[in-house]
């Protein structure tokens, strides 16, 4: 007895991964987490340097934010771009994207979407502590 072979060929589980090339998909799933740690990083040696040598660094820390800011944006907006061109990869919805795992390039938008949005949010709240505290919070003002 010999198993039948069938007619039907499985289709690829990602049949619009022409439509994200591997770079923008890169930028979507990376560039909010690179510019948040960036942002972190860079934003501590420079408050710690400059404030110890009691100098206000408001300047060079608005600009840091304000293009880590803009870096977390341009992932968002790369993941978006990619969510909407592959969004009928496979038909379902989001939760069946998730759930059986079809429509990789989808699902990888999909992380990248969702990434970047907390990415973009936690940037934007890092940013907004200069605004608030200012940029040697606890150090008397100079002057």
């Amino acid at each position: 007895m010999s198993i039948p072979e069938s007619t039907v060929e499985p289709s690829h589980p990602a049949p619009h991964r022409a439509r994200a090339p591997a770079w923008q998909l890169l930028l979507a799933l990376f560039l909010a987490p690179a510019a948040f740690s960036t942002q972190v990083m860079a934003a501590y040696v420079v408050a710690a340097r400059l404030c110890a040598a009691g100098s206000t660094p408001q300047l060079p820390l608005v600009l840091l934010h304000a293009t880590a800011v803009l870096a977390a944006a341009v992932g968002f907006g790369f993941a978006l771009l990619l969510w909407r061109r592959t969004r009928n990869e496979k038909p379902g919805d989001v939760e069946e994207a998730i759930d059986r795992g079809d429509g990789r390039t989808r699902f990888l938008a999909l992380c990248g979407l969702y990434g970047s949005l907390v990415f973009l949010l936690a940037v934007m709240v890092d940013a907004s502590a200069v605004a608030f505290f200012g940029a040697c919070p606890g150090l008397p003002i100079p002057g």
